[in-house]
C-alpha cells in the first residue's frame, strides 16, 4: 500500500468516529459537560458543593450527535443524540433526555407511539416523529407532562 492508501483508510476510520462535547449550565448554578464516549454519553454534573456522573448507553456503530436545548419549555437545558439509522442510513433515530430539577439527572423521553423518535421534529409543546405501521410510515405526536421528576 501507498501512502495515499493509508490516508484513504485513517480517513474511512476517522468518519466513523464523533466526538463531541457540550456544555451547559443550570438555574442553580449546576454544570454539566455531554460528552459522546464510545458506546454513548457520559454527562459529568459539579456544583459548589460536589460532583456526579451518568452514563448512558447508546448503542450504535454510527456516528453519534448531541443538541443541546431546552425541548420542553421548563427553563432547563435537555439534550438529544442522534444517528442515522444502520441500515441504509435513509432516518435518523434520535433519543430524548429532559434534565430532572429535582433528581439532578437527565431522565430518558420516550415517544407515545413506539419506543424511539425517528425523524425528530421539536415544535412548539409537542415533538413530532415518525413510525412505521403496517408497511407505511406515520406521524407520532408526543406531548410533554407539565414537569419531569
Amino acid at each position: 500500500m501507498n501512502i495515499v492508501h493509508y490516508l484513504a483508510v485513517f480517513l474511512l476510520l476517522a468518519a466513523n468516529t464523533s466526538f463531541s462535547k457540550e456544555s451547559v449550565r443550570f438555574k442553580d448554578l449546576t454544570e454539566a459537560s455531554i460528552d459522546l464516549i464510545a458506546g454513548g454519553v457520559r454527562i459529568e454534573f459539579h456544583n459548589s458543593v460536589t460532583s456526579w456522573d451518568q452514563d448512558i448507553s447508546i448503542p450504535s456503530e454510527a456516528p453519534l450527535r448531541i443538541k443541546v436545548e431546552d425541548l420542553n419549555s421548563d427553563g432547563y437545558p435537555d439534550f438529544s443524540v442522534a444517528h442515522l439509522d444502520e441500515g441504509m442510513g435513509t432516518y435518523s433515530v434520535h433519543r430524548v433526555f429532559l434534565y430532572s430539577s429535582r433528581r439532578k439527572i437527565f431522565l430518558e423521553f420516550f415517544p407515545k407511539c413506539t419506543n424511539e423518535f425517528i425523524n425528530l421534529k421539536i415544535a412548539n409543546g409537542y415533538l413530532l416523529s415518525s413510525y412505521i405501521s403496517n408497511g407505511r410510515w406515520l406521524h407520532c405526536k408526543t406531548f410533554f407532562a407539565k414537569s419531569v421528576q
